[in-house]
Parts: C-alpha cells; structure tokens; sequence
C-alpha cells in the first residue's frame, strides 16, 4: 500500500483542506517528490473547484506549479505528467496523449475523462487550428469524437453521476448529429445536484446546450 493511501481516501470527500494542510506541510518541512507534489496539485484542483469562479485562479496556478516541478523531478511519473498536462501548455498535453495510449487503467475514471476530453478537443480544432499547432508542435494527434465518445463512455460506467462527464458525453453525441443521445446526456446533467460553483456553470451549459437538440 503507497505511503500516501490515507491521503488519497481524501480526494473526493470533505476533508479535501485536511490533505491539503497536511501535505504542504510536508513540503514545508523539506519532504519533496513528485508522489507528494502531484497530490498536493490534486488537492488544489479539487479546493478549487468548491470556490466561485472569480475566486480559483489563485490555487489552480499554485496547483499546476506542483504539477509541473513534480513533473520535472521525474519525467516517467505518470500522475505527475497527468496533473501537469491538465493544467499547463499543449505539449505536455501531447506528450501525455502518446503515453495514454500504451498505459491507462481501464478502472481510472478521472484518466479516461482527462483523455476523452484531450481527443475531443483535438478532434474538434478546425484546419486553420490545425496547421497552426502543426506549425507549433511538429505534429498533430489523430483523434476522432468517437475515440473521445468511447473514454466518456468508460468513465460512465465507472461513474454514471458525474456532471462533467455527462456534459461531454452530450457534446461528443451533438458533434456526431446524434442528438438523441446528445438529449438524453445534457437532461442527465441538469438532473444532477451540483456540489460546486463549477458544477453550476456546467449545468448551465448543458441547459444552454439542449436547446440545439
């Protein structure tokens, strides 16, 4: 069992500022890899999330400097790259979209979300957006709205109560002209109740987005 199991039992739940705390102050006491520093930008991110909008920007950058040093400590730490990717430039997100391929477990939600997401937008970028990121990145990822479509689908299962989830599983089925599946997933969304400011905007969005059903 990781030395950090009692940390992770905290995501998701109410003492997501316990392991914030807890961790920070490990690193402040000069304990620091990159298992501590990609939890710690978990941590922000989830903190975030549970603020109005206009008040998140401070700790999703301090989360994603976490991410990005724990990254550079150990370029083969998955977790590390993931957080990274999530929350900085286009090229890590390139890089995590190679290794994605080859290694991601089939029972990590959050990871099938994040790739899902990666290749919808992706598929969704329009010729001009394309050769202008070829231009930049040498090359483009192929990615379709069904490869997404697949990753969302797989994270449903995992969870089916999911807000965000459910958003672009709507958005994926829209971009595909299925717009009863893209109905059925946005009424799903708006069903749900939202634990957040962030869970709000997205059920707005899906309410916003039904009317092109």
């Amino acid at each position: 069992m990781s030395q950090y199991a009692e940390y992770d039992k905290m995501f998701g739940t109410d003492k997501i500022d316990e392991g914030y705390n807890a961790l920070k102050k490990k690193v402040g006491g000069g304990e620091k890899n990159p298992e501590i520093l990609w939890r710690l930008a978990q941590f922000c991110y989830e903190r975030a999330l549970r603020l109005p909008s206009k008040s998140r920007k401070d700790l999703t950058v301090e989360g994603r400097d976490y991410a990005l040093e724990g990254h550079k400590m150990d370029e083969k730490n998955y977790q590390a790259l993931k957080w990274a990717a999530r929350k900085s430039e286009p090229a890590l997100s390139s890089k995590l979209s190679s290794t994605w391929r080859s290694k991601v477990n089939p029972k990590d939600r959050t990871t099938l979300h994040l790739r899902g997401r990666y290749t919808y937008a992706v598929a969704n970028l329009s010729w001009m957006e394309r050769k202008v990121a070829s231009a930049m990145y040498s090359t483009v990822p192929k990615a379709s709205f069904e490869d997404a479509l697949a990753d969302f689908i797989a994270a449903y299962t995992l969870l089916p109560d999911w807000i965000e989830n459910d958003l672009f599983l709507g958005k994926c089925y829209l971009a595909l002209k299925d717009k009863a599946n893209a109905k059925r997933f946005f009424t799903e969304a708006t069903k749900l109740k939202p634990l957040n400011d962030h869970e709000s905007d997205l059920i707005a969005e899906a309410n916003q987005l039904l009317s092109k059903c």
